[in-house]
C-alpha cells in the first residue's frame, strides 16, 4: 500500500531536529518562539509502472522548514551561525531517518538558508525539500 501524504507529512513533521522544541502541525499564522518548525509545500509524482494502469509507486516531497530568528532584529553574524548550526542538525536528523519511517525508501533531501514570511515577520531559516518513495 502505498504511503500516504497525511502519513508522510506527519512523520516529516516529528522529525526531531536537536535545538528545535516547537513542531507546528500546519503552517504558522505568527511565530512566538523560536526556532521551530513545520511542513509545507507537499508535492507528488506517480508514474506508470505497467503499460495497463498508472500509479504505483509514488514520489512524495515536501519542505521541512525550521525557521531559527528574526531577521530584524540587526543580528546578521550570530542569526548565520545559528542558521549554519541549524542546517547541520536537519541534516543529522534526515541522516537518521530509516526506511519506512516517512515511506518506504529512505529520504533524500536538498537543504538551503532561506527567509520565510510569517505574520508579516522575515526570519533566518533552513529549508529543507525532503523527498522518499512509496
Amino acid at each position: 500500500m502505498p504511503t500516504t501524504y497525511a502519513a508522510f507529512t506527519a512523520a516529516l513533521q516529528s522529525l526531531v531536529v536537536a535545538g528545535v522544541s516547537i513542531r507546528h502541525d500546519h503552517i504558522p499564522a505568527s511565530l512566538t518562539d523560536v526556532p521551530c518548525q513545520w511542513v509545507q509545500m507537499p508535492q507528488s509524482d506517480e508514474s506508470i509502472m505497467t503499460f495497463d494502469g498508472g500509479g504505483g509507486w509514488p514520489m512524495l516531497r515536501a519542505q521541512l522548514i525550521v525557521a531559527v530568528e528574526a531577521v530584524a532584529q540587526g543580528t546578521p553574524l550570530q542569526n548565520w551561525d545559528a542558521t549554519i548550526t541549524a542546517i547541520d542538525a536537519v541534516i543529522t536528523a534526515l541522516r537518521g531517518v530509516a526506511a519506512g519511517t516517512l515511506a518506504q525508501s529512505k529520504p533524500t533531501w536538498a537543504v538551503r538558508l532561506v527567509s520565510v514570511t510569517v505574520g508579516g515577520a522575515d526570519y533566518w531559516a533552513v529549508e529543507a525539500t525532503v523527498t522518499a518513495h512509496g
